[in-house]
């Protein structure tokens, strides 16, 4: 028995598409959004570290002291960001690049980013997972937010290009008019004219009727 096939769908194509500035976000400060997530704790310590730190355990430092920024609303990883976003708690989300490299998973997170419901902005970065995956300890560093109490990176934030939407470059652009053609010119109508000469049967008709 034949399968039958669905019929052909037209696919519409938008006019606008969605930018993510990617190679305008390859940014140098770095260092500066590394140390405020250690100091909030986001390291993860190894067992030497776990050893070499438990002596000082027994002295009667706070822990504000160690991780100054402790209390501030920060996430790491893909899953904890998006779960944060979605109960309006972050103000600013890394992304690393790979996460908008599949076409599909890109689209949603430009439609996330430009819905215009949120004040979140996302920030697609270049190597963002290898930077600070190495810097704390972690296998991998898909996405990382920050809450509006994050007040020392805002700095940093505002040389960044958020997601955005702009227009479609065409392959081909069209012509642009001329000056002269600026303005609307009415074209000039022809009324179109039957036959001038008459043929031989018609002369003959005519010269029938005179006589």
């Amino acid at each position: 028995m034949a399968t039958r096939r669905a019929p052909p769908r037209a696919y519409v194509t938008s006019a606008y598409q969605i930018d993510f500035h990617i190679e305008e976000n390859k940014i140098a400060a770095f260092d500066q959004i590394i140390q405020f997530l250690i100091s909030a704790g986001k390291i993860r310590q190894t067992i030497a570290d776990k050893l070499r730190i438990a002596p000082d355990q027994s002295s009667s430092t706070p822990l504000e002291q160690i991780y100054p920024n402790k209390d501030k609303l920060i996430t790491i990883g893909l899953r904890q960001t998006l779960k944060a976003y979605n109960e309006n708690k972050l103000k600013w989300i890394l992304l690393d690049s790979s996460t908008v490299s599949p076409s599909a998973v890109g689209q949603v997170m430009g439609l996330m980013a430009t819905n215009g419901t949120k004040e979140t902005k996302f920030f697609v970065i270049p190597e963002l997972s290898s930077i600070l995956s190495k810097a704390l300890n972690l296998p991998k560093v898909s996405a990382a937010g920050f809450g509006s109490d994050c007040v020392e990176l805002e700095a940093v934030f505002l040389n960044l290009h958020p997601i955005d939407i702009g227009l479609k470059k065409k392959s081909e652009e069209a012509p642009k008019p001329s000056s002269s053609s600026s303005t609307f010119v009415l074209p000039q109508l022809e009324v179109p004219k039957g036959k001038t000469k008459l043929s031989k049967k018609q002369k003959k008709k005519i010269a029938g009727k005179k006589k």
